[in-house]
């Protein structure tokens, strides 16, 4: 259920506040859903449609809370950041155009973007920072890290980002969430943080007070009613 409730409210895990049978995903109340989604639908489209499933077959109601969680800002480290303007040449690195790659190999990430925002960095970051920490590169509903932006930067950029990672440290070569096998060296390079300011020239700043909604179940049935 606590999936369900991820998807149509575009929350984590940690931000939700309901009974216990929500969260165990290993028990009974498992639910198949047969749906088609109209061509075209937009991400809120999706989203509504899902809180007015939730609601019609499982009388779900929530409330939002407004809670504080510990995470970091992006900001520019000292002496300025060092990302390179889009080339006209990338060099092969990624075929032309904007788009970004990230690869897992035996204890180490590697990020390559092309011609992308720094937005779209930060979007991706606090799962980079749980997985670098040890979290489980295969599991997408564990807890990361929330980050936000503060670094005033509203180009598109160049780089590419190398760090260890804990996370993955067993991975296989042919990982199937690995986009691409990065080479298997994590040992030797530094952690999320240091390769953050030395290699893109940014710091993560730690925060303890972002503020983020809550979503707090007040009521849900197990068996959702009849078709």
């Amino acid at each position: 259920m606590y999936s369900l409730v991820m998807r149509a409210y575009d929350v984590e895990l940690d931000q939700i506040i309901g009974p216990s049978w929500i969260m165990d995903n290993m028990g009974p109340n498992l639910y198949q859903i047969d749906a088609t989604i109209p061509a075209g639908a937009t991400k809120a489209q999706f989203q509504s449609m899902m809180r007015n499933l939730l609601a019609e077959r499982f009388h779900l109601a929530i409330h939002r809370e407004r809670h504080n969680f510990p995470g970091y800002n992006l900001v520019v480290a000292r002496g300025g950041p060092k990302l390179r303007e889009p080339a006209a040449n990338p060099n092969g690195i990624l075929p032309p155009g904007p788009q970004m790659r990230t690869s897992l190999g035996r204890g180490m990430i590697r990020v390559q973007a092309q011609q992308k925002p720094i937005s779209d960095l930060v979007a991706g970051m606090g799962r980079l920072i749980a997985q670098s920490m040890g979290g489980d590169p295969a599991d997408f509903t564990s807890r990361k890290a929330r980050v936000i932006d503060k670094t005033g930067l509203a180009g598109e950029y160049d780089f590419t980002l190398e760090f260890s990672c804990e996370g993955c440290r067993n991975l296989g070569a042919n990982a199937p969430w690995a986009t691409t096998a990065a080479d298997n060296a994590g040992s030797g390079l530094p952690d999320i943080f240091a390769a953050v300011e030395k290699q893109l020239g940014l710091r993560l700043v730690k925060n303890n007070d972002i503020p983020l909604d809550v979503i707090v179940v007040d009521h849900v049935d197990k068996t959702p009613t009849a078709n």
